[in-house]
């Protein structure tokens, strides 16, 4: 479980969240932030971030494929 700020900084990750992050085939941390190798992906978490940190209740679920 990784917990995160609305810029996507890391405040908390557990240690499965490290390994996932540390292995970096996906996710990886730059400037102690979530980053997604790929450019639309990794859009779509600061969207997502950036919505959930004021709050917008519209959020709802969401997939992102990560692979």
């Amino acid at each position: 479980m990784c917990a995160v700020d609305a810029d996507g900084r890391i405040v908390h990750a557990n240690a499965a969240c490290r390994l996932l992050l540390d292995a970096g085939d996906f996710l990886s941390t730059a400037g102690g932030r979530i980053v997604a190798s790929d450019a639309k992906i990794d859009q779509a978490f600061r969207e997502l971030f950036a919505a959930a940190g004021r709050g917008d209740a519209a959020i709802g679920t969401r997939a992102l494929p990560c692979r």
